[in-house]
């Protein structure tokens, strides 16, 4: 009987040890605070942002920053990769209707070097050359200055070289 007594306190002293240093991630606790508002972009993805909103307002198209590939691409069979569409590519330039994507733009950064972000991006690749999307990537450790970024987007949105101001 002894020993029954000594578990249950035992249990009770675990379970109110436990419900106290639990932290309550309940929503209506105003201490804790489970998600916080943030950027759409980096400092760098700003910055090739403005570049790319040069080229967006000269040629009459469309930019969105942080597409979902699952927005433009239909899968057609099934898997058990389901949520392989939910990628997000940096920017997407658009017809002015958004009938059509006509190139994909990723900045790859440090965050790229390692084996799994590889692989990620691998597979994008792949889901984009399947689905007939163009897709080009500028790397941050490069010095990726306006004309060139600018030329470079111009060069595959419309296959010719053209120089800019």
């Amino acid at each position: 009987m002894g020993v029954i007594i000594l578990l249950i306190i035992i249990v009770l002293i675990i379970l109110f040890v436990f419900k106290f240093n639990k932290k309550d991630i309940s929503f209506n606790n105003p201490n804790v605070r489970l998600y916080e508002k943030k950027s759409l972009m980096t400092k760098n993805e700003q910055y090739f942002y403005n570049i790319f909103k040069e080229i967006k307002e000269q040629y009459n198209l469309e930019l969105m920053p942080q597409l979902n590939l699952a927005t433009i691409i239909r899968k057609n069979y099934n898997n058990k990769y389901i949520s392989e569409l939910f990628r997000i590519v940096d920017f997407a330039i658009f017809t002015k209707d958004y009938n059509e994507v006509l190139l994909l733009i990723e900045i790859n950064d440090s965050t790229h070097l390692s084996y799994k972000r590889k692989k990620r991006d691998q597979r994008v690749k792949d889901i984009l050359n399947v689905a007939g999307i163009r897709l080009i990537t500028f790397y941050t450790n490069y010095p990726n200055q306006r004309d060139y970024v600018k030329n470079r987007v111009i060069k595959e949105l419309f296959n010719f070289e053209k120089n800019v101001d």
